[in-house]
């Protein structure tokens, strides 16, 4: 709703007037948006990227954004002047080393690209992420079963650095 977000933004800069940083979502952002939060004191918007591959954004984690939408709002952050940092996400089903690099690439194209934020996925219980995982060779039996009994403690990260693969990938990346 633009017509409370800019009566909340003006009072904010009148009555607090702190600078501040928030989450955006990428298909809502554009110029006149980016305008208003900077004008406001935003110094840096984080947006959840997690993968550049479409096809897993879309079956794996239920996203419907495109990379070119995600460009385009960046691309709109760069041209307002207002800094932004990306969540990206390693372990996921389906992402393949090519993935990786290829989110090298595009990431290093961004101009006001203030950090990347990397993270090892995180496998909660009764998620359908745990089925794709475990179809996939990712999780066994056994970690599927730890996991939703809770008998793994803090929950289960994908992507053991002792894994060759995941080195490799993060290495690449």
């Amino acid at each position: 709703d633009r017509k409370w977000l800019k009566n909340l933004l003006d009072r904010y800069t009148k009555e607090i007037g702190v600078p501040f940083r928030c989450f955006g979502k990428v298909t809502l952002l554009d110029e006149e948006l980016a305008r208003m939060l900077k004008n406001a004191g935003c110094y840096c918007i984080e947006f959840g990227m997690q993968t550049v591959n479409e096809q897993v954004k879309r079956d794996v984690l239920n996203r419907t954004e495109t990379n070119a939408r995600s460009f385009e709002t960046y691309a709109t952050c760069d041209r307002v002047g207002l800094n932004y940092d990306i969540d990206h996400m390693f372990g996921l089903p389906g992402e393949r080393e090519r993935d990786h690099i290829y989110g090298a690439l595009f990431y290093s194209k961004l101009s006001y690209l203030n950090r990347l934020k990397v993270h090892n996925l995180t496998y909660f219980p009764k998620m359908p992420i745990l089925k794709r995982a475990r179809e996939e060779g990712l999780l066994s039996d056994t970690n599927v079963k730890d996991i939703e009994s809770g008998r793994i403690g803090n929950f289960f990260h994908g992507g053991d650095v002792k894994d060759t693969r995941v080195r490799r990938i993060n290495k690449c990346f």
